[in-house]
């Protein structure tokens, strides 16, 4: 279990990461407000050691709707959506 120092960091980190762009960071909290909200909170590390991984792409859909996924990804115009759109078309052959 994380801790002190180490906890603050780990959500210093996670807030960086997952809260760009939107102003809010730790810096600017109270460090007794800090404190206070880390008593609620159970950090942990853990080692990856094994990872299995699966792509579900609506397999489990009918022609029509199938189709229509497809459609709306493609309509979007981002290279991801595209590719995830191709990648499916190229599953239902």
């Amino acid at each position: 279990m994380l801790e002190g120092e180490e906890l603050k960091s780990l959500l210093d980190q996670l807030i960086k990461k997952h809260e760009a762009g939107t102003g809010y960071s730790m810096d600017g909290l109270p460090a007794d407000f800090v404190e206070k909200e880390m008593l609620g909170v159970a950090g942990f590390a853990l080692d990856v050691t094994r990872l299995d991984a699966a792509s579900k792409l609506s397999q489990n859909r009918d022609d029509e709707s199938y189709a229509s996924i497809i459609s709306h990804l493609k309509a979007r115009g981002e290279d991801a959506s595209a590719e995830v759109a191709n990648e499916m078309k190229d599953r239902r052959k």
